[in-house]
């Protein structure tokens, strides 16, 4: 007998953490694997991410580090990805 699997993957551009933070929480109910872009957080507030949803698991980077590291931000944050994916159980 055959089982079948099934898998869900999302893309989802958040144009900024705070503006997209509670449908990136919805998208963690009903998918799978999450590919986020443009979160615009620095990386140490990428824990932000991390505890969007109890059951992921999330790898992410930001893409400002050269920016805040030279001199505070000026103007709006900018870019930022990472894959957020359901934890598997007994993991």
């Amino acid at each position: 007998m055959a089982v079948r699997h099934s898998l869900s993957v999302a893309t989802y551009n958040m144009h900024g953490f705070n503006q997209g933070r509670s449908y990136l929480s919805s998208l963690c109910a009903d998918v799978d694997i999450i590919f986020v872009q443009e979160h615009w957080l620095a990386t140490f507030d990428l824990n932000r991410l991390y505890s969007v949803h109890d059951n992921m698991v999330c790898f992410a980077s930001s893409a400002m580090d050269d920016v805040i590291s030279q001199d505070c931000l000026h103007g709006r944050p900018f870019g930022g990805v990472a894959i957020i994916y359901t934890e598997m159980p007994g993991s």
